[in-house]
């Protein structure tokens, strides 16, 4: 008889006895057998999805389900795997390895993820899941892992000069050079972003009027600004103002550049 109940291999016992009609028939020397019924009602569990995601401060719910073997309660674990870039503990959530209970009939359930809010530009954080340590044994898990990916919300803010002009005597020399300032705005500092910064001949030439200059600024967590020196060349030709072109460009991943 088919049920749905999870159960160990079970065994009928056979005997025959008593041949009739008396003294026309004898027994064989197998008088008895064992009939085993296999059960057919091992679960199979999955994850509703290969992959989820979700907005960082949101919660995020990750489906498991079970098949076959309703008539009995299972249970089966989910831990985080080594690969996954989001931190627990409160980083960046609060999951940790855990079991899932399927009561009788039931055939899904949830395992709930908070994520954190932060302010801190990151990126996309991941978080890799596995189904393991079943309660019952025959079991078929496939897929048995799927991520959780936790979108960031935060922009890393804009990177422009902190003037469209700036200015300096020429005789001022290399120990006394042109400060320029790179401001970095916006909401959010808390994260690293960099941004190329070089200079270029407008009307001023590299080496006579000045010295050339090219970098990677790297602004740290909170870092609003960056100052850079230009050293500017004395010479003793009546040329008249000269201009020299400031760049930015290239910004980190995210990062703005302004209009300045």
């Amino acid at each position: 008889t088919n049920d749905t109940i999870i159960e160990p291999d079970e065994v009928i016992n056979l005997q025959l006895s008593n041949p009739q009609p008396t003294g026309l028939f004898t027994l064989g020397g197998q008088t008895a057998a064992v009939l085993t019924i296999h059960d057919n009602d091992a679960p199979t569990f999955r994850f509703g999805a290969a992959a989820y995601s979700v907005v960082e401060g949101s919660p995020a719910s990750v489906t498991v389900m079970r098949a076959n073997g309703l008539g009995s309660q299972v249970t089966v674990g989910y831990q985080i795997q080594a690969g996954s870039t989001a931190a627990g503990s409160g980083v960046d959530h609060t999951l940790v390895n855990g079991t899932v209970t399927f009561g009788v009939g039931i055939t899904t359930q949830t395992i709930p993820i908070p994520t954190i809010q932060d302010t801190i530009f990151e990126g996309p954080k991941t978080i890799i899941l596995q189904l393991v340590n079943p309660s019952h044994g025959g079991v078929t898990i496939a897929p048995e892992t799927t991520t959780v990916t936790i979108t960031d919300n935060d922009a890393p803010g804009v990177i422009q000069f902190s003037a469209a002009t700036y200015s300096r005597v020429e005789n001022s020399g290399p120990a006394s050079p042109a400060i320029v300032r790179i401001t970095r705005t916006g909401t959010n500092l808390a994260g690293g972003v960099t941004v190329q910064f070089s200079t270029s001949n407008g009307t001023a030439t590299a080496g006579s009027d000045y010295t050339n200059s090219s970098s990677v600024l790297t602004f740290a967590a909170l870092e609003a600004f960056k100052d850079v020196s230009i050293p500017t060349l004395d010479d003793e030709a009546p040329d008249g103002n000269e201009t020299i072109e400031l760049n930015l460009s290239n910004p980190s991943p995210g990062a703005t550049l302004g209009a300045i």
